[in-house]
C-alpha cells in the first residue's frame, strides 16, 4: 500500500493529524515524526514502544466478571499500564503512558450488553462480530473475531502495542481497513462514518484469528446510533492508481440499549457528561482545541485522570462542533465522580506563555 492509499486509509476513518503523520513517516521511512497539538491516545505507528506492568488503582464499586467487559475494559494482554516514546521535532524524546481496567462491571452495566452475531466476507477475510454496548454520549465498543485461513496480514509495528492496523499491502490477500457506518450502507447521502480504534486480544489471537475490541463514536452523539451500525471491510485490486476500490459490509444493526450518562454542570454553563464508558464536555470548537487536561475527581478524593500531557487513558478523543468525547481505557463509576476538572490552555495575545485556566464542573 503506497502512502497515498495510506493517507486516504486515515482520511476515511477520521484519524487525526498526528496518527496520520506518524504513519505516514513510517511509510516513508522517516524517522522524526510531526508532532501536532497535545498528547494523543496510543496509535499505531510509535516508535519505540515499551510496555511496563505497574500495578494501579481501579475503579472501586460492586462489580461482577463478564467474558465482554474483560475483553473490552481490560488490559488485552499488555499490562496494568503501557508507556511508548517517540522523538520529536527538536530530537527529544516524547513519553506518554496510558493506564487499563481490570475488565470487572457492575451488575446493572452487564444488563446493557447486546449479541449482535453479524458476520462479512471479503477478500478472503472473514469478520464476525460479537457483543456490544453503546452509551448516550454515542461511543460504545463491540468485541469481532478477524481471520483468513493464509493469515491475517497485520502492520506489525502496530500489532506489536495492540492495534490493530491491517497491512493494506499491494500484491498481498489483505485489507485496507475495517470500518464503521452510521446509517444505510448502501445509500452514501444516508450515511456517516465513525471514528473508530481496534485493540487485539494479545494472549488468545493466532497469525490466523485475531480476537480484537473496536471502540467507536460517532461525531453525531446519540443520534448516529438511531440509524444503525453497519460494519465494513475495505480492500484494493490492484496497483497505483488504477487500483479498484472494493467493500464489502454486514446487515444493519439497531442497539437496542443504552448506558445512561451523568451530566456535571460548571458555573458558565459547560456540561460534562460522564458514562461509565466516555466522558463529552460540550465546548466549541476554540475551547475544544485548547483543553490539555481532563480528570474525573472521586468522592472519596481520588483522581481518574481521562487525559494530560503525558497521559492517554483514553482510546481516542474526538472532536465535534458539539464538543469532544473520549473513549476511557477504564471503566468509569459515575455516581462515585463527584466533580469532573478540566484545564485549558489559554495562549497570551501578546506572544507571553501560555495560561492555564481550570473548570470545575460538579
Amino acid at each position: 500500500m503506497n502512502n497515498e492509499q495510506l493517507k486516504a486509509a486515515f482520511d476515511a476513518m477520521h484519524a487525526d493529524d498526528e496518527l496520520a503523520d506518524r504513519a505516514l513517516s513510517r511509510a516513508s521511512g522517516e524517522k522524526k515524526p510531526r508532532r501536532r497539538g497535545a498528547a494523543k491516545p496510543l496509535t499505531a505507528v510509535v516508535a519505540g514502544c515499551v510496555a511496563a506492568v505497574l500495578a494501579t488503582g481501579g475503579v472501586a464499586y460492586a462489580v461482577v466478571n463478564s467474558d465482554f467487559f474483560a475483553q473490552a475494559w481490560g488490559n488485552h494482554g499488555q499490562g496494568r499500564t503501557q508507556t511508548w516514546s517517540f522523538l520529536g521535532d527538536d530530537g527529544s524524546t516524547i513519553s506518554y503512558k496510558r493506564d487499563f481496567g481490570d475488565g470487572t462491571a457492575p451488575v446493572e452495566l452487564s444488563e446493557a450488553v447486546e449479541h449482535v452475531g453479524l458476520s462479512v466476507e471479503g477478500n478472503g477475510y472473514t469478520l464476525e462480530l460479537g457483543d456490544i454496548a453503546v452509551d448516550e454520549n454515542g461511543c460504545g465498543s463491540v468485541t469481532f473475531t478477524l481471520s483468513n485461513p493464509n493469515g491475517v496480514a497485520l502492520f506489525e509495528p502496530a500489532a506489536e502495542v495492540g492495534e490493530l492496523v491491517l497491512s493494506g499491502a499491494e500484491g498481498e490477500q489483505t485489507l485496507d481497513l475495517i470500518t464503521l457506518r452510521f446509517g444505510n450502507g448502501d445509500d452514501e447521502a444516508a450515511w456517516s462514518f465513525a471514528d473508530t480504534r481496534e485493540m487485539i486480544e494479545k494472549e488468545s489471537s493466532t497469525k490466523t484469528e485475531i480476537h480484537g475490541t473496536m471502540y467507536f463514536a460517532g461525531f453525531g452523539g446519540e443520534a448516529d446510533l438511531e440509524k444503525g451500525l453497519t460494519w465494513v471491510l475495505n480492500w484494493h485490486e490492484g496497483e497505483g492508481d488504477s487500483a479498484e476500490q472494493c467493500t464489502a459490509q454486514t446487515r444493519r444493526f439497531n442497539p437496542s440499549k443504552r448506558v445512561a450518562s451523568k451530566t456535571f454542570t460548571s458555573s458558565d454553563g459547560v456540561e460534562a457528561k460522564v458514562s461509565p464508558f466516555s466522558v463529552q464536555i460540550s465546548a466549541d470548537p476554540v475551547m475544544s482545541d485548547s483543553i490539555r487536561k481532563v480528570s474525573l475527581v472521586l468522592k472519596d478524593g481520588t483522581e481518574q485522570v481521562i487525559k494530560d500531557d503525558d497521559v492517554a487513558n483514553n482510546y481516542f478523543g474526538l472532536g465535534s462542533d458539539e464538543g469532544v468525547t473520549w473513549v476511557s481505557t477504564q471503566l468509569i463509576d459515575p455516581d462515585s465522580v463527584g466533580s469532573v476538572h478540566v484545564e485549558r490552555r489559554i495562549l497570551d495575545n501578546n506572544g507571553g506563555e501560555p495560561q492555564l485556566l481550570s473548570i470545575t464542573l460538579e
